[in-house]
């Protein structure tokens, strides 16, 4: 019973005051809230009064206490939350430029909510453009590299039925090798030949971008708000749909068109919902 007498002093049923506030959003029915914890609505209320232009998505626990709220302005700048630890009721701050700045760790933690305040309006803001680019561009490469070593992957598991002597003589020889497989190693077989391929063409790729400052033969896109901000080589400019080559515009309305992680040689790779690697046309 301690416990849970402990866990209310630590609530207080301001929740209603949260309701009829515009920038307010609730994850689920709003009526569901009915408690908010005193340090995040200390945190929480300042900042709804003040940032009328911010959006606040408040998420409650199964007793409908509000435990989180996601800051959003055009995108999402940063989440706040309360949790225990080291035995208190403990307010942490999120968001990747205060993790990319901490030496040990993740988030800002405190149990003051005027400290929690001061980090958000020191923190939470948009990416600049040379931020969003750099991110953008460290996420292309991981995810190109993760592709090209899942092929890698699948083509050593078929190896053992395929020998690299053979290939070749595979290759040219496809129908006529395949004939003398049983059904099991004809599959086996096949599957190692895509993964082969596979592999070469996403590791063709991954050696584009990785020369892209060089070559420029792949450039890094990011859709932001109505226009286009492109890196090619060292080189950024912003564009204009309308100042898109016919090139650019049919190789990213395919991609828009995929999920994320799907990457096309020849076209480009999508690394999140606005954000793509494509192939150049000339070089």
């Amino acid at each position: 019973m301690a416990a849970i007498s402990h866990i209310l002093r630590d609530e207080v049923d301001e929740a209603k005051n949260l309701i009829g506030q515009p920038n307010v959003l609730f994850a689920r029915n709003r009526e569901h809230v009915t408690k908010t914890h005193r340090r995040l609505y200390e945190v929480l209320m300042p900042l709804v009064r003040t940032k009328p232009d911010w959006r606040f998505l408040v998420e409650d626990d199964y007793r409908g206490i509000a435990t989180r709220f996601a800051v959003m302005h055009k995108e999402e700048l940063g989440t706040v939350s309360i949790a225990r630890k080291a035995d208190r009721w403990r307010i942490c701050v999120n968001n990747s430029r205060i993790n990319y700045e901490l030496v040990r760790g993740e988030s800002f933690w405190t149990s003051d909510p005027e400290k929690a305040t001061m980090k958000i309006r020191q923190k939470f803001y948009r990416e600049s453009a040379d931020e969003r680019l750099s991110m953008y561009n460290n996420l292309g490469t991981n995810g190109v590299n993760k592709l090209f070593q899942d092929a890698v992957g699948v083509r050593t598991k078929h190896r053992e039925t395929v020998s690299f002597d053979a290939w070749k003589f595979i290759r040219a020889n496809i129908e006529a090798f395949s004939a003398t497989l049983s059904e099991k190693s004809k599959e086996q077989a096949h599957a190692y030949m895509e993964a082969y391929e596979t592999t070469r063409s996403i590791s063709a790729f991954r050696d584009e971008w990785s020369k892209a400052t060089a070559d420029k033969k792949v450039m890094l896109v990011i859709h932001d708000e109505g226009q286009y901000i492109v890196k090619r080589g060292g080189d950024v400019s912003v564009y204009t749909n309308e100042m898109l080559t016919d090139d650019m515009k049919s190789k990213l309305g395919m991609l828009k068109l995929v999920e994320e992680g799907q990457l096309f040689p020849d076209i480009g790779y999508r690394i999140s919902p606005d954000a793509f690697l494509i192939t150049c046309a000339d070089t």
